[in-house]
């Protein structure tokens, strides 16, 4: 197998005409994940990709505690049958209900955090997706340990990078916003830190929500982050649908198509009132705003 599928099918929707250049994903979890998640669908991830399917998303982003979450098997195939697939797999949950951190100072409960990723990672190569790495990364407990901590990422994410690649999955580091996280928080930061680790395997995810609390120019961050952009979340502001906020997706958009990136879009806001809607309304929202860029930009050109 090619390492196509783990670069987040940058070039695999250039020039087909009449098609999106990027892939478009909804968001979901099970009725375990926290209330306060940010997701699109919760229940059954059947349901929800069915759901999925009749609005119009090409994928859905799942979010997951356990590899044991998940029957890949059966679900490629489910996946399969609808022409559909599995966008990624989110694992925020291993941080948030069983206290995993790739940084955590005592050796075991790394190990532990490392090993639960690897199990994913094996999922998700089933599934051929890419596996978020946000949470995960845990927070730094004292300031004058920054470096310290720096060092036990770098080295958790090498271990995990290695095996990624024996696996052809895609590791994608967020940057999350300083309320959330208190390190890598910033698209510069995260992007250098990235390209420290300077592995084909680990590439950096894009958040709206989070690049609105911490860029002055979402545009020039996302140029910034040009060709190590692996994978990224829409959401307007207070985590409302896109285009009912204060965020600008044109612009966010033209400085994404203007990167080369190709791959997934996946809409993370909670359902508004009525999930199916809510999921309709962002879809929508999001690929006129594509159309448009995609125009503006044959005209320039012409």
């Amino acid at each position: 197998m090619t390492t196509e599928h783990a670069h987040s099918e940058r070039t695999c929707k250039e020039n087909r005409p009449g098609k999106s250049l990027f892939a478009y994903a909804a968001t979901g979890g099970t009725a375990e994940l926290s209330p306060s998640a940010p997701v699109i669908f919760r229940g059954d991830i059947y349901d929800s990709i069915e759901q999925a399917v009749q609005i119009g998303f090409d994928s859905l982003e799942w979010h997951v505690r356990a590899a044991e979450d998940i029957e890949a098997e059966k679900l490629k195939e489910y996946c399969d049958r609808h022409q559909f697939r599995i966008a990624a797999l989110a694992t925020g949950m291993a941080y948030t209900m069983d206290q995993l951190s790739l940084i955590d100072e005592e050796q075991q409960r790394r190990q532990n955090a490392i090993k639960r990723l690897i199990e994913i990672i094996d999922v998700a190569s089933q599934l051929r997706c890419v596996v978020i790495i946000g949470y995960m990364r845990g927070n730094i407990p004292d300031v004058l340990q920054y470096e310290r901590c720096e060092s036990l990422l770098l080295d958790s994410l090498q271990q995990l990078a290695c095996h990624a690649e024996s696996r052809n999955v895609l590791l994608v580091l967020e940057a999350i916003n300083k309320e959330e996280v208190n390190y890598l928080n910033g698209v510069k930061e995260t992007t250098d830190f990235v390209k420290r680790l300077d592995h084909p395997y680990v590439k950096v995810h894009l958040d709206t929500f989070h690049m609105d609390q911490e860029e002055s120019d979402i545009a020039a961050s996302i140029a910034y982050c040009g060709e190590h952009i692996g994978y990224v979340h829409y959401v307007d502001r207070h985590r409302r649908i896109p285009g009912e906020g204060c965020i600008d997706f044109s612009q966010v958009t033209h400085a994404l198509i203007h990167t080369g990136y190709r791959g997934t879009i996946s809409l993370e806001y909670p359902p508004w009132d009525d999930a199916y809607q809510s999921a309709e309304r962002g879809l929508s929202y999001v690929k006129t705003i594509e159309r448009q860029c995609r125009i503006a930009q044959e005209l320039g050109q012409k």
